[in-house]
Formats: structure tokens, C-alpha cells, sequence
């Protein structure tokens, strides 16, 4: 992800490509059969979008495209998850 000049934040880049890898982990999991608990998953998104709602609303919006990434992932693995 590209961040505005002098609006870097290196943690939430890692976090979010944290939770992708692992959204890529489960769906690998989930397309062997195994079972998966998105519990973390969630808390830790939600943990993400908290922090860069605390961010001013132009630096926030360096994380829109990974979001949106981020998003299309997790449909994509949860299209895939066998019925509860």
C-alpha cells in the first residue's frame, strides 16, 4: 500500500496484510476440508477498522483500496465454507 507523504502507518500496513495472509491460510484450510474459527478474524478487523476510523479522514483513505481487497477476500472464503 502507498501512503500519503508524511502519513505513513506502518503498523496498519502490517496489520492488514497480516489478515489477508491469514484469510489466504484459512481458505487453503477450508479448500483441503479442514475446519476454520474466523473469531480472530473478525476481532482483528474490527480492531483494524477502529484504528483507521481514529485516523483524519485524508489519511484514512490511503486504506480504502486495501479494505476493499480485504473484503473481497473474506467474501470470497466465506463463499466457500461449508453450510454450519
Amino acid at each position: 500500500m502507498t501512503a500519503a507523504p508524511g502519513a505513513s502507518h506502518p503498523e496498519l500496513d502490517a496489520m492488514a496484510g497480516a489478515i489477508m495472509a491469514l484469510l489466504d491460510r484459512y481458505q487453503t484450510l477450508i479448500d483441503a476440508g479442514r475446519p476454520v474459527d474466523l473469531d480472530h478474524v473478525e476481532e482483528s478487523v474490527a480492531t483494524l477498522c477502529a484504528q483507521i476510523l481514529a485516523l483524519p479522514e485524508s489519511e484514512g483513505r490511503q486504506f480504502l483500496a486495501p479494505l476493499a481487497t480485504l473484503l473481497e477476500k473474506a467474501d470470497r472464503l466465506q463463499a466457500t465454507l461449508p453450510p454450519a
